[in-house]
C-alpha cells in the first residue's frame, strides 16, 4: 500500500474476511523502488501469495504483477445508514437557504 494510513485498509479487509500472508507498505504518493517490488517478489514466493491486493491509487504505482502474483485492484464502497444520509440533507438544505 502506498497509502496515508494504511491500517485502514488493513482493517477493512479484517472485517470482509481477508487474512493477508503479507503485508508490504510504501510511502503515500511513492513509487516502489526496484528493490522494493525485489523484496516484496521474494516474500510474495515464500509466502505462495495467489495474489496482491492494492487500493486502485496504489494498483496504478504498480506493475501487473510482483513476482508471480498479479496485482489486483480492490475496490470499497462506502454505505451510510439512513439516519446520517439524513442528517447531511437537512444540513446541506439549511445551508442552501442562507442568504450568504
Amino acid at each position: 500500500l502506498g497509502v496515508a494510513r494504511p491500517e485502514r485498509v488493513a482493517r477493512m479487509a479484517e472485517r470482509a474476511g481477508l487474512a493477508p500472508a503479507c503485508v508490504l507498505a510504501f510511502g503515500d504518493h511513492e513509487v516502489p523502488s526496484a528493490a522494493w517490488l525485489a523484496r516484496a517478489a521474494r516474500q510474495a514466493s515464500d509466502a505462495r501469495l495467489d495474489a496482491w491486493l492494492a487500493t486502485p491509487k496504489c494498483a496504478v504505482r504498480l506493475p501487473p504483477s510482483v513476482g508471480a502474483a498479479p496485482v489486483l485492484g480492490l475496490v470499497a464502497d462506502l454505505a451510510l445508514d439512513p439516519a446520517t444520509v439524513d442528517f447531511v440533507r437537512t444540513r446541506l438544505a439549511h445551508f442552501a437557504r442562507r442568504a450568504w
